[in-house]
């Protein structure tokens, strides 16, 4: 990066930056302060993610009766065991040293005071089950793994977009330096209000879909639907996102980018204030799931996305490497959509 104030522009690839951004967002929520400026830990957890996928990739082609096989003589599936090694040494480490900290009355039990992440809620819950430590890192690793791929997609997302579509630069500055200027200042709570931002997130996010279905479901009984048609017992069902985005009878004209779009419905009417907002699930758009099992990480997720546009926005002007291509072009790997890995954005720091 330039300096700040600095006139020159630095070219960056942008997914691989907000990947290692978002990965340390993430691990200071999910491992804790010490962890997640530790450079050699991110950097196994960080691979760990890398390989998580690719053995979950590898398995997906196999057929259904063999992946758990598949799953200990695929390529990286070693490499991804180690990785749960790495990480047990570390998470170790730090929980004999949190319980050597507290008060031996506090230790029994799951109030007190604990340190509030994701390491110690886990290791809290355990205490009415059978420990294991190697369960907690493959179960921390796989949510980390989830949450730094959608952060870091939605933020590269994000950044094309502001850069395709500079005009929404100054709205959105002037949107958040008010709420800066306001009493409480920028706060959980507070950040619902950023409306605009809202708005632009959540329609770079519909024409951005992270994936080709959501909602999977097995169907255990055959259920006939009213057009007819069967769907038969152990049958795989999805909504596909994309075509629910691109329906001109949903959304007129919805293939252009109104980055304000859902911050005007959201003025109609008092019940619109949630209906639009980046986290809401609706019939019409169910990426996050909907009912029961709608993503229950979908809040903290819009709040890491606001506060890094937020600062990104604040101290950073961004361009297109090459505008006359445009935006770059996402990619399709398996039923996940991708944006461009190897696209370049240009950012100089603001005066």
């Amino acid at each position: 990066m330039a300096r700040r104030g600095g006139a020159d522009w630095t070219r960056i690839t942008a997914y691989d930056a907000y990947t290692h951004i978002a990965h340390a967002v993430i691990g200071r929520i999910f491992f804790g302060p010490g962890l997640c400026r530790d450079k050699d830990f991110l950097k196994i957890t960080l691979q760990g993610e890398n390989d998580f996928y690719g053995v979950a990739y590898a398995v997906a082609k196999w057929p259904l009766l063999l992946r758990a096989v598949a799953a200990r003589i695929v390529p990286r599936a070693c490499a991804l065991k180690q990785n749960y090694h790495a990480m047990a040494v570390y998470l170790s480490l730090v929980l004999e040293e949190r319980l050597r900290a507290w008060p031996v009355e506090q230790k029994e039990k799951t109030t007190g005071p604990r340190t509030n992440d994701f390491i110690q809620w886990m290791s809290d819950a355990s205490r009415t089950q059978p420990y294991s430590l190697e369960r907690q890192c493959q179960i921390l690793l796989n949510i980390t793994a989830h949450a730094t791929l959608a952060t870091a997609q939605f933020l590269t997302h994000g950044s094309f977009d502001l850069a395709t579509w500079p005009e929404y630069v100054r709205p959105l500055r002037e949107e958040f330096a008010d709420m800066l200027e306001r009493p409480q200042g920028m706060t959980r709570a507070s950040m619902t209000n950023l409306g605009k931002l809202d708005s632009f997130l959540n329609k770079s996010l519909r024409m951005n879909p992270q994936s080709v279905g959501s909602m999977e479901r097995n169907v255990t009984a055959p259920i006939e639907l009213s057009s007819g048609i069967t769907l038969p017992a152990e049958l795989c069902i999805a909504f596909t996102t994309p075509q629910q985005v691109a329906d001109p009878q949903i959304r007129p004209n919805p293939t252009h980018f109104d980055g304000f779009r859902f911050f005007k419905l959201r003025q109609q009417s008092a019940a619109s204030q949630y209906d639009y907002q980046y986290p809401s699930s609706r019939p019409d758009f169910m990426l996050f799931g909907r009912g029961l099992h709608i993503c229950p990480a979908r809040i903290l997720m819009t709040n890491v996305l606001k506060l890094a546009m937020v600062h990104l926005l604040d101290g950073y002007d961004l361009r297109l490497a090459n505008p006359a291509k445009g935006r770059p072009k996402n990619s399709t790997l398996v039923n996940v959509y991708y944006p461009d890995k190897e696209a370049e954005i240009l950012v100089r720091r603001r005066s």
